[in-house]
C-alpha cells in the first residue's frame, strides 16, 4: 500500500512537470487561465509554479478602470481592465507584510492599503499616472486589518488588531494623514462601515459585537447631524452610541443604500439585520438574524435597499431579500452542483487527478480514481466582493465582482441573472 502510494505521487508529480514544461513561463494570466466571456479571469500566477496565484482583497476605482488586488503577499497589484482583458499597470510594494484591505477612493484613482506590518498608506494618483505613497500615522502597534474611505473622502478609517480604530484624515498644515483613535473595544476590530453623513460609522470586531460611534472631527466635518437623538454627544470622537452583542466573530458590515439599517454577516454562519430610524437608538430586541444554509460568509454588500449579497466560505454568492417585514435567504448566483468524475484512462492519469485533487482543493484521495468536484466558479473561499459607482443604477448595483483564493476574478452580471431569479427584482 505504501509503496504504490509513493508510486503514484511520483508519476502525478512527472505529469505535472510535463505539463509545465510545455507552457510559456510569463505569459499572461487572462490568456493563460481566463474566460473573457464567461466573465472569469485570473490575475496573477505565482513565477514558479505557474498556478493562479490566491488573492485576498480587491477594490475597483470608481468609473471601473483600475482594479487594485492583493495576490496575498506584502504587494498591491493595479491592472486596468479595458476590452474584456486586464493589463498589469503598475507594481505597489511599499508594504513589508501581508495587505489586508484595498479601497479605491470614492471619486479618485488614489488608493488606501493597509497590512499586517501596523501600517497604511494612501496612493496618491499624480499627473504622471503614477500612484505616490504617502504614509499614515496609525498611532497603533498591531496589523492593521480593514480600511474603508468615508463617502467624502475626507476621511477614512482603519481598524487594528490593537482593539482599536484610527479615524484618519489630512493635516494640510504639517502635509501628512494624521489619526485619532476609537479604543472602546475588547478584541480586534475587523470590519467597519460609514454613514452617509460621514460623522458616525458603525464596527465589528472578534469580541462578538457591533458598535455605533460618533466620528465628526472638528475642522473636517460639517456641524453633525443629531441622527439618534440629541443625548448623542460630539464633543469627542469615539462616542458610543449603541452595542448589539452578535456572540460570533463579525467578518463584515455595511449601511443600506438608504441608510436606514445595517447589514452583517458573523462566523456562525448568520447574516443579521438591524433598522436605523431617525431619532432612535438601536436596541439589541430589534435585531434580525438569519441562519444561512451554507457556511459562513466573510463580505457582504446590498444590491439595492431591499437585496444583499453576501459570500465567503461557501464559494458561492449568496442574494438574500426583504419579503415582507422581515428578511430572507433568496438565491445562490453560482448553481453548485456535485458530479462524479469517469474513471481516468490509465493509472497515471488517476494518479495525476488525485494528487492535483487532494493538493488544490483538498478533496479526499480515498476511493481510486473517482472523485467529487463542485462545479461552482469558485473552488475555494471567496475572499471580496466589490463593485464601483458607475455599475449602479440610482441605488441598485448591476454589477459585481468576487475573487478567491482559487486565484480567480469573476464578473457577475445581475442584470441578466434577472430572468434565471423571475422573483427577484434588482
Amino acid at each position: 500500500g505504501q509503496g504504490l502510494e509513493c508510486d503514484m505521487a511520483f508519476q502525478a508529480s512527472r505529469a505535472l512537470f510535463e505539463q509545465r514544461s510545455n507552457e510559456t513561463p510569463g505569459a499572461p494570466a487572462t490568456k493563460k487561465a481566463g474566460d473573457s466571456k464567461s466573465g472569469v479571469h485570473v490575475l496573477a500566477l505565482d513565477p514558479n509554479s505557474k498556478r493562479p496565484c490566491a488573492l485576498s482583497c480587491i477594490a475597483v476605482s470608481h468609473d471601473g478602470r483600475f482594479f487594485a488586488y492583493c495576490p496575498q503577499t506584502s504587494k498591491v497589484l493595479v491592472s486596468e481592465y479595458k476590452d474584456g482583458e486586464f493589463r498589469l499597470v503598475k507594481e505597489l510594494a511599499q508594504h513589508d507584510q501581508l495587505v489586508t484591505s484595498i479601497e479605491f477612493a470614492p471619486s479618485s484613482y488614489n488608493l488606501l492599503t493597509c497590512s499586517q506590518d501596523r501600517n497604511a498608506y494612501v496612493w496618491d494618483f499624480g499627473k504622471d499616472n503614477e500612484w505616490n505613497p504617502t504614509l499614515v500615522h496609525l498611532r497603533i502597534h498591531r496589523a492593521a486589518t480593514y480600511c474603508k474611505w468615508s463617502w467624502d473622502g475626507k476621511k477614512f478609517a482603519v481598524c487594528s488588531g490593537q482593539k482599536c480604530i484610527s479615524v484618519c484624515y489630512y493635516e494640510e498644515e504639517n502635509n501628512w494623514w494624521v489619526s485619532k483613535l476609537i479604543e472602546d473595544f475588547d478584541s480586534t476590530v475587523s470590519c467597519v462601515c460609514w454613514h452617509k453623513s460621514n460623522t458616525y460609522l458603525a464596527a465589528g470586531s472578534m469580541d462578538g459585537a457591533v458598535r455605533l460611534f460618533t466620528a465628526a472631527v472638528k475642522g473636517v466635518d460639517d456641524k453633525p447631524t443629531q441622527l439618534f437623538g440629541p443625548d448623542v454627544s460630539f464633543k469627542k470622537i469615539g462616542q458610543m452610541i449603541c452595542k448589539i452583542e452578535t456572540n460570533s466573530w463579525v467578518h463584515d458590515i455595511c449601511f443600506s443604500p438608504t441608510f436606514d439599517s445595517i447589514a452583517f454577516v458573523t462566523h456562525d454562519s448568520s447574516i443579521s439585520f438591524l433598522p436605523i430610524q431617525e431619532g432612535v437608538i438601536p436596541q439589541q430586541e430589534q435585531l434580525e438574524r438569519i441562519r444561512c444554509s451554507g457556511l459562513p460568509h466573510l463580505r457582504m454588500m446590498f444590491l439595492s435597499h431591499n437585496r444583499v449579497l453576501a459570500a465567503g466560505h461557501d464559494c458561492n454568492p449568496t442574494v438574500y431579500a426583504k419579503e415582507g417585514k422581515g428578511w430572507v435567504e433568496k438565491k445562490k448566483l453560482d448553481q453548485a452542483t456535485e458530479i462524479v468524475s469517469e474513471s481516468s484512462s490509465s493509472a497515471r492519469g488517476a494518479a495525476f487527478k488525485k494528487f492535483e485533487s487532494s493538493s488544490s482543493l483538498g478533496n479526499d484521495a480515498n476511493g481510486g480514481s473517482k472523485g467529487t468536484t463542485v462545479t461552482t466558479v469558485h473552488h475555494t473561499c471567496i475572499t471580496g466582493l466589490a463593485s464601483c459607482s458607475s455599475w449602479y443604477n440610482g441605488n441598485t448595483c448591476t454589477k459585481v465582482v468576487s475573487v478567491g483564493m482559487d486565484g480567480k476574478l469573476k464578473f457577475w452580471d445581475l442584470a441578466s441573472l434577472e430572468d434565471s431569479f423571475s422573483k427577484m427584482s434588482l
